[in-house]
């Protein structure tokens, strides 16, 4: 049996993944929750192993994969950096590997600079057709006289996953450091503790370099694309789902879909797929986050070269298709090379509408609202398993019995099918909402559908 090595934030749905095409899974997360220890042959809790010198070096000849978004640390870096370096997979299954992402990058640039650089991002997108938002640094945006009072502008802090590093612009504090290395997230917040827990959770109290980045409003989708370094294939497009949290406006609380693209747009985000393939050598799964405006504009927010909140969707949708038994394994077989032309690709239409015609897929992450202690009663009835659940409501992410929870921090996660007439009146207005508004209506119809 082979082993992998999974790390991020919280690793439980590509576990699973991993479990159910055969591989012994070690897993590296923040939470381990009782489905993520389930699903693995060993678990460790980030910090400790981080912590442990002799773990680390029993990691170093196993092939590691980062499948969830983890604030950059010089532990976890030095970490990655003493795994072997990147090589393709092969069918024997020799050679290390510290992610599923990149194995070359330029000498110019690193892991983190190149995927992160807004720069490249845009002049990526612009070339394949799409839009990026206005983005400034801190100096740039110091000599460009942006002030907090012009609405519309957020600030955005590197090496941030799921929404926890964005926030809106309302003072200038963050313009008065010496480089942009030098502003602190510290500057950023307020004395809301909403949002304290999470952002301890997941590490976000040190320094971090900023950028200021226009709104878009819109409508939020997360693109999972799956390269082999030859060619590069859509596999879906999920609806991204947020929350306030506190001073924290867009923290991520799930998604649905797939939902139907249209053959312009699909065309488009395969061709800036294929320029990120050229351009990094990327084998695996890739994400890109877009939001898309009332006049159909798309602009490109981000991308993620690693497993992500909603490949979770793409993986039952693809197991209820009956084309593949998990999303890990296609993805293996991506980074050895093997062909993309027996995987299903996102549906198309004449529009972005929902799909009529295929399972639609809800995960909702819910959050404590106060100090808590997690006990099983606290649950709603149902005893469906997550690990192999692909239409019924079922609960993941699971804290062992006990676990204290502190305000702001998720509880658990909300997965159920739903059927298309449930979301149908939710595209049939053109009428765009405030950002923290305009998912409130048929956010419940979403809950009384899992419910049921």
């Amino acid at each position: 049996m082979r082993t992998v090595v999974l790390i991020g934030a919280s690793i439980r749905s590509a576990a699973q993944s991993a479990k159910r095409a055969g591989f012994h899974v070690i897993g590296i997360d923040h939470f381990g929750d009782i489905d993520t220890r389930e699903a693995c042959a060993e678990f460790w809790i980030l910090r400790e192993v981080l912590a442990d010198a002799h773990a680390r070096q029993r990691f170093e000849n196993l092939p590691i994969f980062m499948v969830g978004g983890l604030k950059h640390t010089k532990p976890l870096a030095e970490f990655l950096t003493h795994a072997a370096p990147r090589r393709d997979l092969a069918p024997d299954w020799t050679g290390n590997v510290s992610t599923a992402a990149t194995d070359v990058f330029s000498a110019k640039r690193g892991l983190d600079e190149c995927w992160e650089d807004p720069r490249w991002l845009r002049e990526l997108s612009l070339e394949c057709g799409l839009k990026f938002p206005t983005t400034l640094n801190a100096f740039e945006a110091a000599a460009s006289g942006v002030k907090p009072t012009e609405k519309g502008w957020l600030v955005k802090t590197r090496h941030s996953c799921g929404g926890l590093g964005v926030r809106w612009y309302q003072s200038e504090t963050i313009l008065n450091a010496k480089s942009p290395e030098a502003v602190s997230l510290s500057t950023l917040t307020n004395e809301n503790s909403q949002n304290q827990g999470i952002e301890k959770t997941h590490g976000m109290t040190q320094a971090e370099p900023v950028i200021l980045q226009r709104w878009v409003p819109g409508r939020t989708y997360g693109a999972t694309l799956l390269s082999n370094g030859g060619d590069c294939r859509l596999l879906g497009l999920c609806r991204s789902l947020f929350t306030r949290m506190g001073n924290l406006p867009f923290v991520y609380r799930g998604s649905f879909g797939p939902v139907a693209i249209g053959a312009d747009l699909k065309h488009r985000l395969e061709n800036l797929g294929h320029r990120l393939m050229q351009e990094t050598s990327h084998r695996g799964l890739l994400n890109i986050d877009l939001v898309i405006n009332q006049q159909g504009e798309v602009h490109v927010l981000e991308v993620n070269p690693r497993w992500s909140g909603s490949s979770e969707l793409i993986d039952r949708w693809m197991r209820a298709k009956e084309t593949t038994c998990s999303l890990f394994s296609s993805m293996i077989q991506a980074c050895q090379g093997l062909p993309l032309d027996r995987l299903p690709s996102c549906q198309e239409s004449t529009g972005l509408t929902l799909q009529t015609t295929s399972p639609i897929y809800l995960k909702q992450i819910l959050f404590a609202r106060r100090d808590m202690r997690f006990t099983q009663d606290l649950l709603m009835s149902g005893e469906e398993n997550s690990m192999n659940s692909c239409y019924r409501p079922a609960l993941a992410d699971i804290p062992a019995e006990g676990t204290t929870i502190a305000r702001g921090n998720p509880i658990c996660t909300v997965l159920a099918e739903l059927t298309s007439d449930v979301l149908d009146k939710s595209s049939r207005t053109n009428h765009e909402k405030s950002p923290m508004q305009q998912h409130r209506a048929f956010l419940n119809r979403l809950h009384a559908r899992a419910r049921n």
